[in-house]
């Protein structure tokens, strides 16, 4: 389906980019809300695509491709966000709402979240915090902790459930 191309033809590139680059950008901002951001993604993708020499030879169509990897880069950031801000639990979010019973339900779940953590065993929960909030994959918690990957799995299984109950 794809093969690696020793050279890069620019011109095919090129003439990639401008046909595919206005679409490709409306699809990020539909994600990402955000002009530039999505035009980055965008630009990206296609420096990607010339970085590491792969200009796709698709059975199909590159346009199908190419929306099909922007959506996932999008996808990707936001979920990064997503366990970031789950991560720090910031303030700030709040500052400015006037809405104190909304406030107060969300430092509620703020302390039970982090009660139900502290609750969990110290090796799930040492796991599940490099897993979520350092972002690390499986494979690189194993080599630190020096165990294995289905022991990881099975620790955050289990310390989700936990968190679910």
């Amino acid at each position: 389906m794809f093969s690696r191309k020793k050279s890069v033809d620019v011109a095919d590139l090129k003439d990639h980019f401008e046909e595919h680059y206005p679409s490709l950008c409306r699809i990020a901002y539909q994600y990402m809300q955000d002009e530039a951001e999505a035009e980055d993604i965008v630009q990206d993708f296609f420096f990607s695509l010339w970085e590491r020499k792969l200009l796709c030879n698709i059975q199909g169509d590159f346009g199908h491709y190419a929306k099909t990897s922007v959506r996932n880069r999008c996808l990707t950031l936001l979920k990064k966000r997503s366990r970031t801000i789950y991560c720090s639990l910031p303030d700030e979010l709040l500052d400015d709402s006037e809405d104190a019973d909304y406030r107060t339900r969300y430092e509620q779940q703020l302390d039970r979240l982090y009660s139900d953590l502290q609750q969990l065993p110290e090796r799930q929960r040492e796991i599940l915090q490099l897993s979520v909030c350092s972002d690390m994959k499986y494979k690189d918690i194993s080599e630190r902790l020096n165990i294995s990957v289905n022991t990881i799995k099975t620790h955050i299984k289990l310390a989700y459930k936990k968190l679910r109950k």
